[in-house]
């Protein structure tokens, strides 16, 4: 195996290759959902290597309770209100937007890179609870499915015991329009924004 007992666990050490296209490419990420999880913590939003010096707990315990609005409301995050925040100053968007489309230009160097991101193609959030008196089986627990990305998207209740798909929530094809697809109505919201 890659970890050996007795050593700290480092989950990105064993299975990060590394930042993908800068530095801060996903340990940035990292950072902000661990201060949206533990504000308290204070991490650093600096870091010299993220794969080999890790700059990171492996988990964080959260400072209150974390409901499924708290896991939607991170999935949506572009830095909002830290110095990092991409709806302000030169980074943000047309119109103060947070997306940021490739383009073909040669200048070189790169923005942030925000959980929430316009080419997401679906968001999942689990709630999970135990059958109880007013929760039974086929409505305990919940699936909450955002079509396209988190940040224009509406999230919608799937209770465990359905038994048939939604058609709305079953076409999600990002190269094929589908008038139909929920998937493809948020990206026409994401337009008109």
């Amino acid at each position: 195996g890659w970890w050996k007992d007795g050593t700290p666990f480092d989950f990105t050490k064993m299975y990060s290759g590394g930042e993908y296209a800068h530095k801060y490419y996903s340990g940035r990420r990292m950072w902000q959902g661990f201060q949206m999880a533990s504000p308290s913590l204070s991490l650093p939003a600096d870091y010299e290597d993220i794969r080999y010096k890790a700059a990171y707990p492996w988990s964080v315990k959260p400072d209150k309770l974390v409901s499924q609005h708290d896991v939607m409301a991170w999935h949506r995050d572009w830095y909002a209100g830290t110095e990092f925040d991409m709806t302000q100053g030169l980074q943000a968007g047309p119109f103060g937007t947070p997306d940021r489309f490739a383009t073909s230009s040669q200048v070189k160097g790169n923005w942030e890179r925000s959980i929430a991101l316009y080419r997401t193609n679906a968001v999942y959030v689990q709630q999970l609870h135990h059958v109880a008196e007013g929760k039974p089986a086929g409505l305990a627990s919940v699936a909450w499915y955002g079509g396209g990305p988190a940040h224009y998207a509406v999230f919608v209740p799937l209770p465990s015991g359905m038994s048939t798909s939604v058609p709305s929530l079953t076409f999600a094809n990002a190269e094929k329009f589908e008038s139909y697809s929920m998937n493809w109505n948020t990206r026409h919201i994401m337009n008109v924004c």
